[in-house]
């Protein structure tokens, strides 16, 4: 019989054989373990999860039957020691106004009698002055008007000294006359005295919304903050302020743009995260306001973990906000291996590194994990680095 000639085919088939002995062989150790090549992995991750903001603000606060005229409007940028707001007591206001009103009075009786049969034009004018300052100081004080009352406290008081200055100087100086311009003055004094100015004490943005969680939510109190308090807060609760409110009671609040901080409510292990992680989020609502941030601390909070995320970037629109959904995402990098290369040993994640002979357990921190691959970062970054090998299971 003669033989078969060796065809091209032949050649073809033996390289097919070559090659799926060399898979097998680099896939399988010498004691049968299935092994797998760690690899460098990213991966974008994106939640929406339930957020509340806490801000380094100030509230000012004034007597509780005070009435408050405010001097800059919703939003403004201040600065240190600038006037804000005037607070006065509604009631002791229309008395203290009813006796100025009865001083100018006597003062135009007065006048009526001893200035009857003289005529002096700059007298009027200047007599004229002082009552359309003295109208729209009373208009203002009795909430008719709006306006600010330190430019009128201001005009009236010069309208009385020119008055004052001119009749020394036209000598018609009448001691009954002199005593009520007197009292005049010092009633109006008394109205400046009694009226409270709220300044500054530092430069921000003023903001007259208050939702009263301004004192129990401050950054210096954040770590105390739980996760039932949190939900408390996206449910619509506030403190108990009634027991203060007719005391005092809150009538603006002065805001640092930056830093802010946003508090996000978690299950445990729904995402791993660790200090100075950078996340990108965007609160629902304002679609078009992004803001980066920093995980400043991770707290566990029974079932749940609280990640702390520092803002730097001015807070913008979202100054009256204080919860709301937000959509979270962060690039993260790391190293890949198959899922079933992931193992546990007393409840703590990891692989089993193959070093030749055997596996060695090295734990890992599972950052996320999709269908096939998991993203890891080992514990400690001697265990793991690219290019070794883990069994696979």
């Amino acid at each position: 019989m003669g033989r078969r000639r060796v065809t091209g085919r032949f050649y073809v088939v033996m390289a097919i054989v070559a090659a799926i002995a060399f898979f097998v062989i680099r896939q399988t150790s010498s004691a049968g373990y299935r092994l797998a090549v760690v690899e460098m992995g990213a991966v974008s991750d994106t939640r929406r999860l339930q957020a509340v903001i806490v801000r380094n603000e100030t509230v000012g606060m004034v007597d509780g039957n005070s009435t408050v005229y405010y001097l800059v409007d919703e939003g403004a940028y201040v600065a240190a020691d600038e006037e804000i707001a005037e607070a006065y007591t509604a009631g002791y206001s229309i008395k203290e106004i009813s006796n100025l009103e009865k001083i100018r009075k006597d003062i135009r009786a007065h006048h009526a009698e001893i200035l009857n049969n003289i005529v002096d034009p700059e007298l009027d004018r200047l007599n004229g002055n002082v009552a359309r300052r003295a109208l729209e100081l009373k208009m203002l004080l009795n909430g008719n008007v709006d306006g600010n009352f330190a430019n009128i406290e201001k005009q009236l008081i010069e309208a009385m000294r020119l008055r004052q200055q001119y009749l020394s100087q036209n000598r018609r100086e009448d001691s009954r006359l002199t005593t009520l311009y007197d009292e005049e003055v010092k009633q109006v004094q008394r109205i400046v005295n009694w009226r409270q100015v709220q300044k500054a004490d530092r430069a921000g943005v003023v903001s007259f919304y208050l939702d009263g969680r301004e004192q129990f939510l401050s950054p210096s109190q954040i770590e105390s903050v739980t996760a039932a308090q949190l939900r408390d807060i996206m449910s619509g609760w506030r403190p108990d302020v009634e027991q203060t409110s007719r005391q005092q009671r809150p009538a603006f609040r002065l805001v640092d743009q930056a830093p802010w901080y946003l508090l996000l409510l978690v299950r445990a292990g729904e995402i791993d995260a660790e200090d100075g992680q950078q996340f990108r989020f965007q609160l629902e609502g304002f679609p078009d306001v992004i803001h980066t941030a920093n995980v400043q601390g991770v707290t566990p909070s029974g079932r749940d973990v609280i990640i702390t995320l520092r803002v730097t970037d001015p807070m913008g629109p979202l100054l009256n906000q204080r919860s709301g959904w937000v959509v979270v995402s962060a690039d993260m990098t790391g190293l890949s291996v198959p899922n079933s290369a992931i193992v546990y040993q007393y409840e703590q994640s990891g692989v089993m590194r193959y070093d030749g002979a055997n596996g060695v357990f090295v734990p890992v921190q599972i950052l996320t994990r999709d269908g096939s691959n998991a993203l890891i970062r080992p514990v400690s970054e001697e265990g793991l680095w690219r290019g070794a090998q883990v069994i696979i299971h």
